[in-house]
């Protein structure tokens, strides 16, 4: 319910115009609602454009949050009052509303961040800690891995790693209350010994290995997630430590969060952020398949709640990618295209192969699939459910502009929503773009 009232004060605050400030600008936004008053929230979208951050709920009107130029990757809080956005090597907060704008007291390139799934919290990695931090609040934090209250008291520090360990990714357990993590040694392409999954408490508290691998061969782990129960992590791993061996291609696997033996989910699988997806009630869905090309040998799988290793729920001859869960978990939606085979390997075949890229939607076993958008010549990518029954996406043109775009779940004509900046190269990872770094959707209620 908290969390109802939240979005709804956003579209309130949405609906007024702000106060011109240095670095920001602002437009009237109207609250979305319904021809007999009823007030709706499907949703509301954090994209860039321009090289700005703009906000928009879907059925209102747009605003923009900077000026500055030079935005990329944002991502919005628990409760959706603020939205977690990158410039160069540096993390920004600010509230949706377009105030308090600033800089967090961390920086460097290989900076990132997640916020919790339960409040207005921020975990981050800095080079070699792990911290919790305070958005906005003027204190130096130095380096390593933390987290964020906006308007909260200040820094944490919950991890110091011994010099000569990395981490690669971390993750919020689902209620928040512990981060996991890997635990690699030697610097990045530097192994020098057992590399180990490890969870902490966000509260403070002695790091608790959950699994650490026993090889005497190089062999690094990277933190994929956590099971939606909160009793598992799940993890990739890398080969000899090897970012050549890992672009084509790993197991997932899962180990309880207590400890004890890791199992199998996926065979094989790439390590992007938007190929796997948990949905509420505890399943889980992968876009499966060897190989770094994502033009072929890409299927979606499922993992039912509890249950044992994946099962492909698309057929043979298509390639789908992106998974993505409707909100009572009963339907499916992703990318596919008809599987164009291992005799591409780019060029102009690949981009008119690419072209071919449709959203579908189907139930969770994989049964009633439909094509969802239909148009010839366009790429369309990255769906999501919103609330109230549409999904969003991305939509790529032959002269390389994107934009977002709605379609009815059940069938109807694509409308475009909002145009936001292209990835700049329509070829991304052998067929795969990182659409996170444009634009962020948080679902309404």
């Amino acid at each position: 319910m908290k969390r109802i009232w939240l979005l709804f004060a956003v579209m309130l605050l949405l609906g007024c115009t702000a106060t011109q400030r240095p670095g920001t600008s602002g437009e009237t936004v109207t609250p979305p609602g319904t021809s007999d008053g009823t007030v709706t929230l499907p949703g509301v979208i954090a994209y860039i454009h321009g090289g700005d951050l703009w906000v928009k709920p879907l059925d209102g009107e747009a605003r923009r949050l900077t000026d500055a130029g030079g935005f990329n990757s944002p991502s919005f809080s628990h409760s959706g009052d603020w939205i977690l956005v990158r410039r160069n090597n540096e993390l920004w907060t600010v509230r949706t509303d377009g105030s308090a704008l600033r800089q967090l007291p961390v920086a460097g390139q290989s900076v990132l961040a997640a916020w919790s799934p339960a409040n207005d919290r921020l975990a981050y990695r800095v080079a070699d800690r792990i911290d919790v931090v305070t958005p906005g609040v003027g204190v130096g934090v130095g380096v390593g891995v933390g987290v964020i209250e906006p308007g909260g008291k200040g820094n944490k520090v919950l991890v110091s790693l011994a010099p000569g360990s990395h981490v690669t990714r971390l993750a919020w357990s689902p209620d928040g209350k512990w981060i996991g993590y890997d635990l690699n040694p030697g610097g990045p392409g530097i192994p020098t010994g057992p590399a180990s999954l490890m969870k902490v408490p966000v509260d403070g508290g002695t790091p608790q290995a959950v699994y650490a691998i026993q090889s005497d061969k190089p062999q690094c782990l990277i933190m994929a997630g956590w099971m939606p129960d909160g009793q598992a992590l799940l993890f990739w791993p890398q080969p000899l430590c090897s970012g050549s061996l890992l672009a084509d291609g790993t197991m997932l696997m899962t180990v309880p969060a207590a400890g004890r033996t890791p199992r199998k989910l996926v065979g094989a699988m790439l390590t992007h952020p938007d190929f796997l997806a948990a949905s509420r009630d505890g399943a889980i869905a992968v876009a499966s398949g060897a190989g770094r090309v994502a033009w072929t040998s890409k299927a979606i799988a499922v993992v039912p709640a509890g249950g044992p290793e994946a099962v492909r729920i698309t057929p043979a001859d298509v390639a789908a990618i992106s998974p993505a869960w409707s909100p009572d978990g009963r339907r499916l939606a992703y990318s596919a295209m008809p599987d164009a085979g291992m005799s591409i390997s780019g060029g102009d075949q690949a981009r008119k192969a690419l072209t071919g890229r449709r959203i579908w939607v189907a139930n969770a076993a994989g049964t009633g699939a439909r094509a969802l958008t239909t148009d010839e010549g366009f790429r369309d990518e990255a769906p999501r459910f919103t609330s109230d029954g549409r999904l969003l996406f991305v939509r790529l043109t032959p002269a390389n502009t994107a934009a977002l775009w709605l379609v009815p779940a059940d069938g109807g004509r694509p409308a475009q929503l909002v145009e936001i900046d292209s990835p700049g190269e329509w070829f991304g990872f052998y067929g795969w773009i990182d659409w996170s770094e444009k634009f962020a959707f948080q679902p309404g209620l």
